[in-house]
């Protein structure tokens, strides 16, 4: 089948030498109600570098877990791959991510003095997710009094060029209509070499959903993920799992509890500057299910 992939228009608003806005509106064709496109506010936050150890957003952002969910955002062009990784799938309904990638409110993050260390923190408070499938994903309001709560280190040492390494720890009480109420923790971590040949990234995330009444269940995560470029052509390939347990009512909720995982094998091809042509087959296992392979040829470009 042919589709037709999301316009993702970024706007960056300079208002003074400190202050700027930054807006990503997301004009997406592949909701779940067919009827043609439609418009999603990814990130709209105003921001205030007070110094390099002090910086102030508030508005919409990506939720720092992890490295890939700040490091690339809805423009497939700046990433390696047809699609992000499946930790870090949207939470909208049509594709199902189990993480909390989104968050509304505030993040106060810049450099820790560490020397050579060179490390970074950030720390956030926002309204959270709600893993009510009759809700939508943006939400101005949170549906109770608690607040989500995610704070994050990063360090990308001088003795090791071109290496990031970091972590991140999230808490949030969730309360859907459906699910008593479940004390969520997720801790991530990861290491990534990226230069302009080499990419190589790996991440692990371990959720644990402790929901009243019902004990605690944990989903363990991750993926791996290795390219190098020849020229104009970049082969790569991931691979990824995630292991769900079934008793998890809150991943119920949404359909993800269950174990998946799988190889990616692709090519990418930049055959100019600001456009590229990437081919790649995924083969996805998933339980109890039939295996399903499938082969995506993307174009895309960045104006």
């Amino acid at each position: 089948t042919f589709a037709i992939g999301d316009i993702d228009p970024l706007i960056k608003a300079n208002l003074s030498e400190k202050a700027k806005f930054v807006g990503e509106f997301a004009i997406t064709s592949d909701n779940s109600f067919g009827d043609g496109f439609a418009v999603d506010i990814e990130r709209a936050f105003a921001e205030y570098n007070y110094n390099d150890y002090l910086n102030i957003q508030a508005g919409r952002l990506n939720t720092s877990i992890g490295y890939y969910n700040n490091a690339f955002h809805n423009g497939t062009y700046f990433q390696t791959t047809v699609d992000r990784p499946l930790i870090y799938d949207y939470e909208d309904n049509d594709h199902g991510g189990i993480l909390p990638v989104h968050l509304n409110g505030i993040s106060i993050n810049g450099a820790i003095p560490s020397g050579s260390l060179n490390l970074n923190y950030i720390l956030e408070v926002g309204n959270g997710r709600s893993y009510d499938t009759n809700n939508l994903v943006f939400e101005v309001a949170d549906n109770n009094d608690f607040k989500a709560l995610n704070f994050a280190l990063w360090a990308k040492p001088e003795w090791a060029s071109g290496w990031q390494f970091g972590g991140s720890f999230y808490f949030d009480v969730v309360t859907p209509a459906s699910v008593p109420r479940t004390d969520q923790y997720i801790i991530s971590s990861y290491a990534v070499y990226r230069t302009p040949v080499w990419e190589f990234m790996t991440e692990a995330i371990l959720m644990c959903n402790q929901t009243k009444g019902a004990g605690s269940h944990w989903t363990p995560a991750g993926y791996s993920q290795v390219s190098r470029k020849f020229g104009k052509f970049r082969p790569y390939a991931r691979m990824e799992w995630r292991n769900a347990m079934a008793s998890d009512q809150l991943l119920a909720t949404i359909g993800q509890n269950m174990c998946v995982w799988g190889p990616t094998v692709g090519i990418r091809y930049d055959f100019t500057p600001m456009m590229a042509l990437k081919a790649e087959f995924e083969h996805t296992m998933v339980q109890d299910e039939s295996d399903v392979d499938q082969f995506t040829l993307q174009w895309t470009f960045r104006y």
